[in-house]
């Protein structure tokens, strides 16, 4: 700071004074006369000289209890700085809102808070020792400068809520953002002591404040998370992109808001959310040759697949040993539409396959579930194969044990053609399984088949040994489907 120095004693005399106060927020003291900014000064130095420099050093309240009213307004700093924009509500025009934080609060009980009715966040005296305890209410101060004090009316019964029991669906996402706004601003899945990626205590649902903090969580952090969370995004863009348009009064609002402002609430974030107890009618993607592995049904999974070419296709599941799963396959993302079951007995690998030969490329819907009656569990793979080739002679698939399940070929020899299908494998641990699968070019009813469907097959021997079937073709493309029940190693797959 450069000053004019001629205060007609010999120098300006020269202290510094800190006040908790800045453009955007202040930490103030509640008294019998108002609100008062807490300051403090520095030392005087006296009839400082002319073109003199002079270091006040580190400077720091004599009253340790200030240590945390400067905690607060740090956090607050904080927290500006991750927020977009130059105003806590980046959509404000003209000036900014101040937030009013009052320290400490101690007469009434109440515990930290933010109060609508007069736009203060007030915080205990130990609050500032726990960076998101504080954050918490500053997010809620956040939340109603966007929503210009628009307070949503499902919160009104809000007390007392916790992370793991249900409260309200206006209580949970509004204490969930709270809960979210420090995660997010010091990049850490911990919240008061809760890890928000151990929800397995927790109420499911939209309706349980954990189970928010946790979809929005898991929206940000890195993507990979078993079992559904394949999904990674900035928190200041779509999340706050929706939040400052749209004013949502329940998470699932902020959902279908979220939708219509154009950003993605497709099967990669929806994944997030379902990893965290809320399904707003999730699908988890399948894609050709991409198994995945996942737990025990309970009670189903529901999956989307989209088929890209006029072939075969088939999707597969292998269950764990000794127990059974069944498949079914749908034709609408609401499961209304019901175009085929497998229901193998025991740990048979179940499949379907669909000839888009005759229905031609469209999405599909498979349901992985226990049988009526079932108590088995365990991991099960599920895997799609789309590929679009065509048999002719022979061709090889690599198969890698735990991850593939299934491959598919079409086949079209001539009408009256007897033809010798074989899988050959490359290691005695290999099981093969070998289908033929038909359909009827004047049925659609019948371009949807179920492992019983199948027009031949080769089973009956063991692993290391070759699987084969004979047809006598009636015209038309035929589907040719692999399945490996266990093993690693290549399979070659003959017509002659």
């Amino acid at each position: 700071m450069c000053f004019d120095n001629n205060d007609t004693s010999g120098g300006q005399d020269v202290y510094v004074k800190v006040r908790t106060e800045s453009g955007l927020w202040r930490i103030v003291e509640d008294n019998f006369f108002g609100r008062d900014v807490y300051e403090f000064r520095s030392g005087q130095r006296d009839d400082i000289g002319d073109g003199r420099t002079v270091d006040f050093g580190r400077i720091a309240p004599g009253d340790q209890t200030m240590n945390r009213v400067f905690h607060a307004y740090d956090l607050a700093n904080q927290a500006k700085n991750w927020t977009p924009g130059e105003c806590w509500d980046s959509r404000d025009s003209g000036d900014c809102r101040r937030m009013e934080i009052v320290y400490p609060d101690d007469d009434d009980g109440d515990g930290s808070r933010y109060q609508w009715g007069d736009k203060s966040v007030w915080l205990e005296a130990a609050a500032p020792d726990d960076r998101t305890d504080t954050v918490h209410e500053y997010g809620h101060a956040v939340m109603a400068d966007v929503y210009e004090d628009n307070r949503p009316p499902a919160i009104d019964n809000c007390s007392p809520h916790a992370m793991d029991t249900r409260s309200s669906k206006g209580c949970a996402w509004v204490e969930g953002f709270a809960n979210f706004y420090p995660m997010a601003i010091f990049n850490n899945d911990e919240y008061r002591g809760w890890h928000v990626e151990d929800t397995t205590s927790y109420d499911s649902g939209d309706d349980t404040e954990g189970r928010v903090t946790g979809s929005l969580w898991d929206l940000m952090d890195p993507s990979g998370e078993r079992y559904w969370d394949h999904h990674q995004e900035s928190a200041k863009n779509a999340i706050w992109d929706t939040l400052l348009d749209r004013r949502s009064n329940t998470f699932q609002e902020f959902w279908t808001h979220r939708g219509q402002e154009g950003h993605d609430v497709g099967s990669g974030p929806g994944g997030a959310l379902y990893q965290n107890g809320i399904d707003y009618g999730f699908r988890n993607q399948l894609t050709d040759g991409q198994s995945k592995t996942l737990p025990t049904p309970d009670p189903q999974h529901n999956y989307r697949y989209d088929t890209t070419f006029r072939f075969w296709s088939v999707v597969a599941l292998r269950p764990p040993a000794g127990v059974d799963y069944d498949l079914d396959l749908y034709d609408d993302q609401a499961l209304q539409q019901r175009l085929d079951v497998s229901l193998a007995t025991g740990d048979t690998v179940d499949f379907i396959a669909v000839d888009s030969n005759a229905r031609g490329p469209g999405d599909y819907y498979p349901v992985v579930k226990r049988p009526l009656g079932g108590t088995g569990t365990g991991d099960y793979r599920i895997e799609v194969a789309d590929s679009g080739k065509l048999l002719i002679g022979s061709d090889t698939k690599v198969m890698n044990g735990a991850d593939d399940v299934t491959a598919v070929w079409d086949t079209c020899p001539a009408a009256g053609t007897e033809v010798t299908i074989t899988a050959t494998p490359s290691d005695a641990s290999q099981d093969a399984e070998l289908f033929l699968m038909d359909s009827d070019p004047a049925n659609a009813n019948t371009a949807v088949r179920g492992r019983y469907a199948a027009t031949a097959s080769g089973t009956a021997n063991g692993p290391g040994q070759a699987e084969s079937f004979k047809f006598t073709s009636q015209g038309g493309c035929y589907g040719v489907v692999l399945v490996n029940k266990a093993g690693t190693g290549t399979y070659t797959v003959t017509e002659s």
